[in-house]
């Protein structure tokens, strides 16, 4: 049967790999004391039937891949303590909600990548990029709202998110990094801001069912494979600022007539 448990003051560190996989089999729950100041990587990765756990008043940082796999996780306290959280921490965990306290500052790559369930995400005001692969399949997320703070989206961000429709941009947006938003099966159509100054290729391959696209008016030439892939695209006017056409922009883009 799973049980719960409650990691008491004995140390105030608990090493890496600390009950990961097998170690941590059975256990659903965890209460960690305040006692606990810190906890190494992967410390509780790949815990399979762990669905809730109860984070240390005392911890700063959520290190890297710290609930990395956990495949029934549905339940983190993310408290406003926390400044830091590392590459790969949530990966794979079945969280319904991301909300992501003012206090974070700093956000690591592929954090919530492959949650398929996270429907809701809230990220921290001071947050500037949104970090390689963040959300990658995270095939239940409809909507995203972007901090007025962020700059940067960086490479594969939203990629496979395949039920993303709706984009709130910020106002500081100046940058798209390579397939950010590719195989968003679900979009129909997006318009990127004037603010944006620089996109990498392929940020749009595999929407296959994208029909309307609106180019920010500074970029001056199409990426390479920016459009490939999308099958649904039918009519497509090249904006006259464009001046170049990367390779392989329309590939695939079978119904399309330019």
């Amino acid at each position: 049967d799973s049980v719960e448990l409650h990691i008491l003051h004995q140390v105030d560190t608990l090493p890496s790999n600390y009950l990961k996989g097998n170690k941590g089999n059975g256990i659903s729950g965890l209460i960690i004391s305040d006692d606990i100041i810190s906890v190494g990587s992967s410390a509780f990765a790949s815990m399979i039937n762990l669905e809730e756990v109860h984070l240390s008043e005392a911890f700063t940082n959520i290190p890297v891949s710290l609930f990395d796999d956990c495949e029934n996780l549905k339940t983190v306290n993310i408290h406003d303590r926390i400044m830091s959280i590392g590459s790969y921490a949530f990966r794979g965990c079945a969280l319904e909600e991301a909300i992501i306290p003012d206090s974070v500052t700093d956000l690591g790559v592929y954090m919530f990548a492959g949650c398929s369930s996270l429907k809701k995400v809230k990220l921290p005001v001071t947050c500037k990029n949104v970090t390689s692969y963040m959300f990658s399949a995270c095939s239940s997320l409809e909507s995203i709202e972007l901090p007025k703070m962020v700059t940067t989206i960086q490479e594969g961000a939203f990629n496979n998110c395949d039920a993303l429709t709706d984009i709130t941009w910020s106002p500081k947006i100046t940058t798209i990094g390579n397939n950010a938003f590719s195989n968003c099966d679900g979009m129909v159509s997006i318009e990127f801001p004037d603010t944006i100054i620089s996109m990498g290729s392929s940020v749009l391959a595999g929407c296959t069912a994208l029909k309307e696209i609106m180019l920010p008016t500074p970029i001056t030439s199409i990426p390479s494979y920016m459009f490939d892939g999308c099958t649904a695209l039918e009519n497509y006017q090249i904006p006259e600022q464009i001046t170049s056409i990367g390779s392989y922009a329309f590939r695939n883009c079978d119904a399309l007539t330019v």
